[in-house]
């Protein structure tokens, strides 16, 4: 799997290939909002090994009314 590490203003994002999509599509995930780039940087190498290892599962889309359920 491959990914990179990059600056957002203030913080610091990184961005994943995640298998491809059933179509043959490219497959990414991108999640921001680090205060430095070691933080992303270890986030990144997380996701790189849930990915290799088979125990990343994608997040499932939930609903407001699921959500605020969770919340509370």
């Amino acid at each position: 799997m491959n990914g990179k590490v990059f600056q957002r203003g203030n913080t610091w994002t990184y961005v994943v290939d995640l298998p491809r999509k059933a179509s043959g599509k490219r497959n990414q995930k991108k999640v921001g909002g680090f205060k430095s780039k070691r933080e992303a940087n270890a986030a990144l190498a997380a996701t790189i090994n849930q990915i290799n290892t088979g125990q990343y599962v994608e997040p499932a889309f939930r609903t407001l009314g699921q959500r605020i359920r969770w919340v509370f």
